[in-house]
C-alpha cells in the first residue's frame, strides 16, 4: 500500500493505467481516479436545463482531469483528438 506512512490509506497497486482513447470517445469517470493527459485534447461538458451542451473547459498535454466540480451533473469528458 503506497502512502500508508502518511496516513492517506490509498491502494495504488497497478497504477499508472495507460490507455489510449479515440476522437469522440469519453473518458470513464471512475471513483478516486484522475486522468493525466499525455497528448491530445479533451473537453469537459455538461447539459444545460434547456438541452444545450455547455463546454466547461479544454485540457491538453500535462493536464489532469477527472470527476466534476460539486453540483455539475451530468458531466462528461470527450476526446477531441486521439488522447
Amino acid at each position: 500500500m503506497l502512502f500508508d506512512d502518511v496516513g492517506l490509506g490509498y491502494d495504488l497497486i497497478d497504477l499508472p493505467i495507460l490507455r489510449e482513447f479515440k476522437r469522440r470517445e469519453f473518458l470513464p469517470m471512475i471513483q478516486n481516479l484522475l486522468w493525466k493527459i499525455d497528448g491530445g485534447l479533451v473537453r469537459a461538458q455538461t447539459l444545460h436545463e434547456d438541452g444545450m451542451i455547455l463546454a466547461l473547459g479544454l485540457w491538453g498535454a500535462g493536464d489532469i482531469v477527472g470527476h466534476p466540480p460539486a453540483g455539475v451533473e451530468p458531466y462528461q469528458i470527450e476526446c477531441l483528438s486521439i488522447v
